[in-house]
């Protein structure tokens, strides 16, 4: 680390936060749209329709795991960068 480059490791542990708060909001996106449509709408709409809900829920669910991903790679990072910022005042 330079110098003149200081990591505000708290903003890092507060980004980290506000990304897994959204993993979770995502997360309960994707748990209604696993519900499906909810009722019959019509010969081969509820099946056509209950896919598409799928689908979306599947790709809610994925971003949801890349969100929680990134939430750990920034605490992660904040961790280590602290480590380096010891090892280099001792």
């Amino acid at each position: 680390m330079s110098d003149g480059y200081v990591v505000d490791v708290a903003a890092v542990s507060v980004t980290a936060q506000r990304l897994d708060d959204t993993a979770a909001e995502v997360d309960a996106v994707a748990a209604a749209l696993g519900e499906g449509c909810g009722g019959d709408l019509g010969p081969g709409v509820t099946a056509a329709a209950d896919e598409l809900l799928r689908s979306w829920a599947d790709r809610m669910a994925a971003l949801r795991a890349t969100l929680a991903d990134a939430a750990g790679d920034l605490r992660s990072a904040g961790a280590a960068y602290l480590d380096a910022e010891e090892l280099r005042h001792e």
